[in-house]
């Protein structure tokens, strides 16, 4: 039989165990609980993580749970019951532990998929360790578990992250097949269209694709990584007021390529604006424009230079073909 105790190096076994602990009985003394806390940094943090859903799953696991009552009573009562009675409770005692590990898995997992925004939406959340971090419009992430560390994975789209202080426990983001660590530092990680940028605001942070990753980049305030899917990395320094604006509603352009403009803009709206003919796509904008106004944006281009706008509730078409 695995002791409970035992030092595991397997992630999974701190959850595992926080799941048997108020699922057996005879781990719930108070002096195992506390020896099986102190055994091991990280488990702290899954007995938290696991108490918090066992809570909400109460009612849930009430409704399913066998209608047979538990025995309690000492074993040894008779010679018979002697051995039924190990068998009875083991059994429950698998089916339980089954039955809310799978529960408690598929919860953690549905939940940590909840930080994301819609097109156009902005959200501002809080991370279990105080870490503060705003999404932009269409952003999606989700926490990772890994001892020892603390972070997230930013499947898609943007974040600025304004990391709590901790020196013990690295933060670490994922996204676009690398990752960043820091310790207390603010900074913008974009992963937008199979490119990723890391803009470094405070403090400082590593870029790497992995241990081994002899082309990792230390960034200090003002920098900016960034690597397209197949490219390799390169360094930068915007302007920061510039590439952060989008947490004012602002889209600061400074002589880009039209066509690049329009799919940032089009990022905030299911409305697309749409390019139309060499003319067009061949102008450069510049300007501050507010992100959840296509339209404006759309009518600006136009009169600027001079094309024809059509609109209707699909799309906004700039330009001609002819």
């Amino acid at each position: 039989m695995v002791n409970p105790f035992e030092p595991e190096t397997n992630p999974m076994n701190a959850s595992a165990e926080a799941a048997a602990l108020l699922v057996r009985d005879r781990y719930t003394a108070p002096e195992d609980l506390e020896h099986w806390l102190s055994s091991k940094p990280e488990n702290i943090g899954a007995y938290t993580r696991t108490l918090a859903m066992w809570n909400d799953l109460g009612e849930v696991i009430a409704s399913q749970a066998p209608s047979t009552t538990i025995p309690t009573a000492p074993i040894a009562a008779k010679k018979n019951a002697s051995v039924r009675q190990p068998r009875r409770m083991a059994a429950f005692s698998a089916f339980a532990f089954m039955l809310v590990f799978t529960l408690l898995s598929w919860t953690w997992i549905n939940r940590a998929q909840d930080y994301q925004t819609a097109i156009g939406e902005q959200r501002i959340v809080t991370l279990p360790d105080g870490t503060r971090v705003t999404l932009n419009t269409n952003s999606a992430m989700r926490l990772r578990n890994v001892p020892g560390e603390r972070g997230v994975i930013l499947t898609k789209g943007e974040a600025f992250f304004d990391v709590a202080h901790d020196a013990s426990h690295p933060f670490v983001v994922e996204a676009g097949g690398a990752y960043v660590r820091a310790l207390g530092t603010s900074f913008v990680v974009r992963n937008v269209m199979k490119k990723l940028d890391v803009i470094l605001v405070t403090g400082a942070v590593k870029v790497d694709r992995g241990a081994n990753d002899q082309f990792a980049m230390i960034l200090n305030p003002g920098d900016r990584y960034s690597r397209s899917e197949h490219g390799r990395a390169e360094r930068d320094r915007p302007k920061i007021d510039a590439v952060t604006a989008w947490r004012n509603g602002e889209l600061v352009l400074d002589a880009t390529p039209l066509p690049d403009a329009v799919a940032e803009m089009n990022r905030y709206s299911d409305r697309p604006i749409i390019l139309r003919g060499d003319k067009a796509r061949g102008m450069r904008l510049s300007g501050v424009f507010r992100t959840r106004d296509s339209e404006s944006f759309a009518r600006t281009i136009g009169a600027i230079y001079g094309l024809p706008l059509e609109s209707d509730n699909h799309a906004l078409r700039i330009g001609s073909e002819q």
